[in-house]
């Protein structure tokens, strides 16, 4: 089956998946049918209900890192406990998650490395072209953002089962999904919040 749409209309497949006929789309002849059953998804498109999961398992290991969680909450907003502001930074991470984790995708393929982390020059060729690094700053330069990369690589030592078998995986060079979180998390602290722009991490 053939849809046309009017010359204009965006055709992302996230927005107007549901305008496809599931019937068509589950015949055993179309390439993706087994999606709907085998997908982390268990359906034919990631949709929020995943993105919301990914979400919450990144941010599940990021808050394993003690020096991470001691960075979130003596950044900004002097008027909030730790648990508010670790509770507020969550949710404005949530929200803009799909876009975050498009971004660690599409960046993550670009170098020579592993395609399911981000290197180095995968980094600040993501950061430069978010126009991240400021030239002018005393905090966020290029240079800045390469010493946060290696401090997001540091490894802390493993505390449970958990924690030993993700340490065993992540590779020391580069950045895995919920490091990438992180140093999100240090840019927004340098470039808004150390200089006054925003008064706390969840605002910046």
């Amino acid at each position: 089956m053939i849809h046309t749409f009017p010359l204009g209309t965006v055709t992302n497949l996230h927005l107007f998946s549901h305008a496809f006929e599931y019937r068509t789309l589950s015949s055993v002849s179309w390439v993706f049918a087994p999606r709907k059953k085998f997908s982390d998804a268990r359906d034919f498109f990631d949709r929020t209900p995943l993105f919301d999961k990914m979400f919450d398992r990144d941010w599940h290991h990021a808050l394993k890192k003690k020096q991470f969680v001691r960075f979130l909450t003596k950044s900004g907003g002097d008027d909030e406990s730790p648990d508010d502001k670790l509770k507020l930074i969550c949710s404005a991470l949530k929200n803009y998650y799909f876009e975050t984790e498009k971004l660690y995708r599409y960046y993550g393929v670009t170098g020579t490395g592993d395609s399911m982390t981000m290197q180095l020059n995968e980094w600040i060729m993501c950061a430069t072209d978010c126009q991240l690094p400021d030239p002018e700053s005393k905090l966020c330069t290029s240079s800045h953002l390469g010493t946060m990369f290696k401090v997001v690589n540091f490894e802390q030592e493993s505390e449970g089962k958990e924690m030993e078998m993700i340490a065993k995986l992540n590779q020391d060079n580069a950045l895995t999904r919920f490091e990438f979180i992180e140093i999100l998390c240090r840019v927004a602290d340098a470039k808004y919040v150390q200089v006054g722009t925003c008064a706390s991490l969840a605002e910046a």
